[in-house]
């Protein structure tokens, strides 16, 4: 049982170097917007970009889209590794 283990997680290992790269795509864009659908991956890891738009916005549209809002990283991209990096929390004032 062991050797089956060790050698699963080894290959587990192996297969999340090779695919680094898609890794840390699909987790910026699952801080985003927490859901993708399997439409919105593909399009993530051809190099593409999600823009939902406004939720009135696509109201009639088929694509699947998810019930939980936008983080509001969406407005950030400008900034540094795309809006994900924490931000300070506000000092009480004296």
């Amino acid at each position: 049982i062991r050797v089956l283990v060790e050698t699963g997680e080894s290959e587990a290992r192996r297969i999340l170097d090779k695919h680094i790269d898609e890794l840390h795509i699909l987790g910026k864009g699952l801080l985003e917007y927490e859901t993708l659908s399997g439409d919105e991956v593909r399009h993530l890891l051809d190099g593409g970009q999600i823009d939902r738009g406004d939720d009135d916005e696509d109201a009639g549209s088929d694509r699947a889209r998810s019930s939980v809002p936008s983080s509001g990283a969406a407005g950030k991209k400008d900034r540094p590794g795309g809006g994900f990096e924490p931000e300070p929390e506000p000092q009480p004032q004296s």
